[in-house]
């Protein structure tokens, strides 16, 4: 995978070489990817805040009962997004 780092690398070349065009759209590619990292961030803190929010309502000391299946799944629904969100973000 193509980071930000690595497309303003390439714009820096294109633009010595002359080549603005192209330079100009690597610049906004790395942008809109940092862009999308930072609200994916932004996105993981207030899923990982609702999941904890979720264990406080459904759990005792912290642990949801293996009987409480809704609170369970909520549970493994947004381990699932958060998984997703990781793996993204690495």
């Amino acid at each position: 995978m193509i980071d930000a780092r690595t497309l303003l690398l390439a714009e820096q070349t294109h633009r010595a070489e002359g080549d603005h065009t192209t330079a100009d759209l690597l610049r906004n590619a790395a942008q809109t990817i940092s862009s999308l990292r930072t609200a994916l961030r932004l996105a993981r803190a207030q899923i990982a805040a609702e999941r904890d929010a979720l264990i406080l309502c459904h759990g005792i000391d912290g642990v949801i009962l293996a009987t409480d299946r809704e609170g369970l799944a909520g549970v493994a629904d947004l381990d699932a997004v958060l998984a997703q969100i990781d793996e993204v973000l690495k």
